[in-house]
């Protein structure tokens, strides 16, 4: 289908806005393979989009460690405590 729209494109002479010329059967192939390279690209990427969303679940968690706000606050005065008989 590729290529018989790119024969297409090279017999009706429709210009290529990149180029600045019309299509010729190298832009044709050019388009071609990148789609093809680009498929099997994404193709291989398929079994890593488990590992991306383990990965990106991993930082969720810790960017909520480094955001939550500690109970014990520094700038309150502590309890004085006068002995460790392990009553206040």
């Amino acid at each position: 289908m590729g290529f018989w729209y790119g024969s297409v494109l090279i017999d009706k002479e429709v210009w290529n806005d990149v180029y600045g010329r019309p299509y010729t059967t190298g832009d044709v192939l050019t388009i071609f393979f990148a789609i093809m390279i680009g498929g099997f690209s994404l193709g291989q990427a398929g079994p890593c989009v488990e590992n991306f969303a383990k990965g990106k679940l991993a930082g969720f968690k810790i960017f909520q460690v480094l955001d939550r706000v500690p109970t014990i606050q520094i700038d309150k005065p502590g309890k004085q405590l006068k002995d460790f008989n392990g009553r206040f």
